[in-house]
Parts: structure tokens; C-alpha cells; sequence
């Protein structure tokens, strides 16, 4: 096995180093094109464009629970989004992006004992690091596409349980926000397009949050001393699983150049 490995090492070497060349080559390509461009522009005497952008945006986040490995546990819940980002444009093609925003995300109808159902809402201060890879093919629009990192810090989580009981349901709110860890980490992938309006310019972006870490603080496993009364808090309900989150958003903004 290691004589193998040995000998797949050259060869994993030079793979390496062709694609070395390879970005090396397109991001001259990319750098050069973008010079020559500037460089007609002063030529011109046309002012050059802002690579700075400050605004605000909103949105709808669909959200569910990725609980003890499954998607199906749970079905997605309605939350707003609303925060500012600051924007610095790299080249044509690669534009960095700074976000802060409230969010809000969680899951509904997670079954807990004797029929009852648990809806749970997450109040997050959130922060999102991504890069825009974009295509000017058009003055007017701009497609892209994006990626990268998303931090959440949990402010506080509610429980809506409904609990059946003959003709009726009893519905009753809790806060569980000690139930769930403060911090998650997670990653963003989208895609949208650009509008330039002249005075401002119009983003509108479709994007998906998957996050990595285990939200359930199971060490706070209130309910369980209660016996069969218990059963019905979504303490309880939570258990020991696992749980992370997925969130589907969509998502406007206006931003102003600087």
C-alpha cells in the first residue's frame, strides 16, 4: 500500500502544480483584462466607477431542523431577515462582502410525547463573510453567484407546543433559550443578479445556510424529572439529539456607492 502511494505522489505533484499554473494564468488573464479597461477609462477622461457599496437589505428565511440526522423530523417555519452590508468590489468579476443582520430561523411541528407538537423560533444576530463571483455581461444586470461563512449568535429561542387533549388543544409558549447553544457556525451558498439604477443598485439573491454545528444543549434536560407530564414539553421532545439548522432565504437589497 505505501509502494503505492509512493507512486501516485509524482504524479499527485505535478497535478498539483498544473492546476497552480492553471489559476495562476486565468488570474493574469482576469488582472490584465481589468487593467487595460481601467486604463481606456482614464485615457477617456471617464470617471471611474465606485469599488465601494454600503446598504441595507431584507428578506424570508424557510427554515427547518436537520434533527438527529433526518430532514423529515421537522417542516419549515417562516422567519424576517433585516440587516445592512458593506461591499468592496475586487475586480469585474469578484466583489467581497460584509453582512450584519437579525434573523430569525427555527422549525415547526417537531412530535414530542402524547401526540403533542413543538414549533420553535431562533432570534439571531448573525454575520456572514462571502465573495461574489460575478458576470458583467450587461451594463444594466449583473448574474453571480456566491459563498462563504455564517455566524450566529442564538439572542434568545421560543417554544410554541400544542398538546391534544380530546376535543381541544392546549396551546402554551415557552422560553427555551437556555435549551440551545449560543453560538453556530455555518455556510452560505447562492445565487442572484445586480441591477444597476442609476442612483443605487438593486440586489436580488436566493441562498441556502447550512449549519455545521450540534445546537442541542442537552445538559439542560428540564422535563425529564416530571415523569409522564413532562413527555409534553419540548424539553423533552428535544431529547438528546442531534440538531443543526437549514435555511432556504430570499432576499433584497439596495445598496449606495461610496
Amino acid at each position: 500500500m505505501r509502494k503505492d502511494l509512493k507512486k501516485l505522489s509524482p504524479n499527485a505533484q505535478k497535478s498539483g502544480f498544473f492546476f497552480a499554473l492553471l489559476f495562476a494564468f486565468t488570474l493574469g488573464l482576469f488582472s490584465n483584462a481589468q487593467a487595460q479597461e481601467e486604463a481606456k477609462k482614464e485615457d477617456s477622461g471617464e470617471k471611474k466607477p465606485s469599488r465601494i457599496t454600503l446598504g441595507v437589505r431584507t428578506g424570508l428565511n424557510l427554515s427547518e431542523f436537520i434533527f438527529a440526522g433526518s430532514y423529515a423530523a421537522t417542516e419549515r417555519i417562516e422567519g424576517a431577515q433585516l440587516g445592512a452590508f458593506f461591499n468592496i468590489k475586487a475586480t469585474n468579476w469578484v466583489e467581497l462582502s460584509v453582512e450584519a443582520a437579525w434573523a430569525q430561523n427555527g422549525a415547526r411541528n417537531l412530535t414530542g410525547g402524547s401526540g403533542s407538537l413543538h414549533s420553535f423560533t431562533f432570534n439571531n444576530f448573525q454575520g456572514n463573510l462571502l465573495t461574489y463571483f460575478k458576470l458583467p455581461i450587461l451594463s444594466v444586470y449583473e448574474p453571480k453567484i456566491f459563498i462563504g461563512p455564517s455566524f450566529d449568535y442564538i439572542g434568545s429561542v421560543t417554544a410554541n407546543s400544542e398538546v391534544p387533549t380530546g376535543t381541544t388543544n392546549i396551546k402554551t409558549r415557552y422560553d427555551v433559550s437556555n435549551r440551545f447553544k449560543k453560538l453556530d457556525v455555518g455556510v452560505i451558498v447562492g445565487l442572484g443578479v445586480d441591477f444597476d439604477l442609476k442612483f443605487a443598485r438593486l440586489f436580488i439573491d436566493a441562498r441556502y445556510r447550512h449549519g455545521l454545528l450540534d445546537l442541542n444543549d442537552n445538559v439542560n434536560t428540564k422535563g425529564n424529572e416530571l415523569g409522564t407530564t413532562g413527555a409534553t414539553l419540548p424539553y423533552r421532545a428535544l431529547g438528546n439529539s442531534s440538531l443543526r439548522t437549514s435555511q432556504l432565504s430570499f432576499q433584497v437589497g439596495l445598496g449606495f456607492s461610496l
